[in-house]
């Protein structure tokens, strides 16, 4: 069984699972959904305790994969350990102590850390998303058979896209500079920066804002950028689920979050030919790598972000650097390698436990 959280289909671990439950690792595994019901988890919610006791039980699987470190990976541990599940694999994909809701408030960021713990000790084996993860605290200490990285499985779109035709689409010329942005619309994604980021911008007919997503924050950015968003400059298009096909049109990508273990949207973005700006947190330096491939800058940093954006006005720098994000993508997060290094972790799993 691989977990996925009701309602998370905008999100990193949604989208990594399913690709592996879609990829031909399903001809060698039978892989099957256990669904984390949505809605508000608290920290002892009975009512999704039993939900996912009894999917367990009904399944009777060999192994559960579930969802790292929040507060989703300890009562998917929980329910295994009631269900007596032998095999638990740990897929870290972040932690709750980074975030900073949790780093206001110590007491339950004391608790979540010892949640972590209680995860961790369950697991049978343990990997994570990137090099980054390793570093973070109680990892190191309390993972058992820590595997190594297995990056994220990128969305396979072989799809050619008419790149001229989508901007005409957007109402955008060749000559103008598109820079887009996907992902969750929250504070903790760095999207108050990106606001003001947008608003320094405000009559430059040169360059087009181009948001890609849904969250609590968006509101905010409407009320904002609203003079933006009427003239064209600024287009808010909330969820989408053809997000591959919307970033052929653009030119630069901008991640401005405050945490981020290793970001899937920077990830489809290189993919896609994007020069990379990236908040210099957590695991963005696996990706991008800084004045080759894009440009790094301190979280929270406004100023920072709009002078590496002028900085790829020049076009041959922006040409460069858009060829080289897509040649490092490419050749090093491969979803063929994440695919063998899968098969190896599943191997090892069932074989150590046979």
């Amino acid at each position: 069984m691989i977990a996925f959280r009701e309602g998370g289909e905008n999100g990193g671990p949604y989208n990594s699972h399913l690709r592996i439950i879609e990829s031909r690792l399903k001809e060698k595994y039978q892989f099957v959904p256990l669904i984390v019901p949505k809605g508000r988890m608290g920290l002892c919610n009975i009512k999704i305790i039993k939900s996912l006791v009894s999917s367990i039980k009904r399944e009777q699987p060999d192994a559960v994969q579930i969802i790292g470190l929040e507060l989703i990976g300890f009562y998917l541990a929980l329910a295994c350990r009631i269900s007596g599940v032998h095999n638990v694999i740990i897929a870290i994909h972040g932690s709750t102590t980074e975030a900073i809701e949790f780093n206001k408030n110590i007491l339950k960021k004391w608790i979540m850390e010892r949640l972590e713990v209680f995860t961790l000790k369950t697991g049978t084996c343990t990997y994570g998303v990137s090099e980054y993860v390793y570093t973070i605290k109680n990892v190191a200490r309390y993972s058992k058979n820590y595997y190594g990285v297995i990056f994220n499985m990128m969305l396979e779109d072989k799809v050619r896209y008419n790149r001229k035709k989508i901007r005409n689409d957007f109402g955008v010329s060749e000559k103008e500079i598109v820079v887009m942005s996907t992902g969750r619309i929250t504070v903790e994604k760095g999207y108050a920066v990106l606001t003001e980021v947008m608003k320094h911008y405000k009559g430059d007919s040169t360059i087009v804002f181009i948001i890609v997503g849904d969250g609590d924050y968006k509101k905010n950015m409407n009320e904002a950028l609203a003079e933006q968003i009427t003239e064209g400059q600024v287009k808010l298009l909330g969820y989408r689920n053809d997000v591959s096909k919307i970033l052929t049109a653009g030119d630069i990508f901008v991640m401005p979050s405050y945490h981020e273990t290793l970001c899937m949207s920077l990830l489809e973005a290189g993919q896609k030919g994007m020069a990379l700006i990236a908040s210099d947190v957590g695991g963005m330096r696996e990706i991008v790598d800084d004045g080759k491939n894009g440009y790094l800058v301190k979280a929270g940093d406004v100023d920072a972000f709009i002078q590496r954006i002028d900085m790829l006005r020049d076009k041959n720098k922006l040409e460069k650097m858009r060829k080289n994000a897509k040649q490092i993508v490419v050749s090093k997060f491969s979803n063929e390698t994440t695919i063998n290094r899968l098969d190896g972790l599943y191997t090892s799993v069932f074989e150590d436990n046979s």
